[in-house]
């Protein structure tokens, strides 16, 4: 019995690991199909997927001049609209293809300097007919 156990055991991680990777690559393609609309998205287009499963969406990018501001850290209003990027990508992989921000409070802690890399995670905390509340953290990896 222990042997049935133990097998289905790790067939049920198996089976979680790649739906995880299956998840990892639609959010990749989700990301590419957005970045490369001819629009602002296209400042996304440098970030990288680690971790898309039932529960949380994380990527990650190095902060570059592009996506800083006059001190040389992470501009502010990037990161207030990769919040809204990344909470609408993960609506997306989940099927939620139209949807819109209805309200968007982002607290700034901590700047993210130069060539650090930031790890974003989103969080789809509640999911209704017409509303879904997300939570999105930024995290400097140094």
């Amino acid at each position: 019995m222990m042997l049935i156990t133990n097998s289905l055991m790790k067939r049920q991680t198996w089976l979680r690991n790649v739906s995880a990777q299956m998840s990892a690559l639609a959010v990749v393609k989700i990301i590419r199909s957005l970045a490369s609309d001819g629009g602002f998205n296209a400042v996304f287009a440098p970030l990288q997927v680690v971790l898309a499963d039932q529960n949380c969406l994380k990527c990650r990018f190095q902060v570059t001049k592009e996506t800083s501001n006059s001190l040389n850290t992470l501009h502010g209003g990037y990161i207030a609209t990769l919040v809204d990027f990344i909470s609408s990508v993960d609506l997306v992989r989940r099927g939620r293809l139209a949807h819109v921000s209805v309200e968007l409070s982002t607290s700034y802690v901590k700047a993210a300097k130069m060539d650090s890399w930031v790890s974003v995670e989103s969080y789809i905390l509640k999911l209704g007919k017409t509303l879904a509340f997300c939570e999105v953290s930024l995290f400097d990896e140094a």
